[in-house]
């Protein structure tokens, strides 16, 4: 259980669900594309915020999609060579 905040706590704090993204410093800024929370975030807010459409939220989708299936395919991969 204690294992499972090592990935859960940098998600968090990366993902701007407690503080803006902005205010991360410069140099891990980067490392916040690859958190998926954070284009799960982007999405949330902008439809109970904002009302936003597909319009306005579909490159936030496309990164989840991305992501997942990049993630699928490791895992994938990675549960064959065993």
């Amino acid at each position: 259980m204690q294992l499972a905040f090592l990935p859960i706590l940098p998600s968090v704090f990366f993902s701007g669900y407690i503080f803006p993204r902005e205010t991360i410093p410069t140099l891990l800024y980067p490392l916040s594309y690859l958190i998926p929370a954070t284009y799960y975030i982007n999405i949330t807010r902008g439809i109970i915020l904002r009302g936003a459409g597909i319009t306005h939220l579909w490159k936030d989708g496309l990164a989840l999609c991305i992501l997942g299936s990049l993630l699928l395919t490791v895992a994938a991969r990675a549960s064959t060579t065993k």
